[in-house]
């Protein structure tokens, strides 16, 4: 099973993308079109896979919150 982590854009350069996973920034490939600065996405190994509406990562947020027992 793979799981796709979620993160916020916070910068698009060419084919890469800075993503902010918590605090932790790493570079992303773009496999989906359209992402720009300020987007939710979905990276999974490298890739970022899909663009997340607000709610569902409010949703994510609210999961991986109760997976690590509500630590911050």
């Amino acid at each position: 099973m793979c799981w796709a982590i979620p993160g916020k854009v916070i910068s698009v350069y060419g084919l890469l993308a800075k993503v902010d996973f918590g605090g932790n920034i790493r570079d992303a490939v773009l496999a989906t079109e359209g992402v720009k600065e300020g987007d939710v996405v979905l990276v999974h190994a490298g890739v970022v896979i899909s663009r997340m509406s607000q709610e569902a990562w409010d949703a994510e947020q609210r999961m991986l919150h109760d997976l690590l027992g509500g630590e911050e």
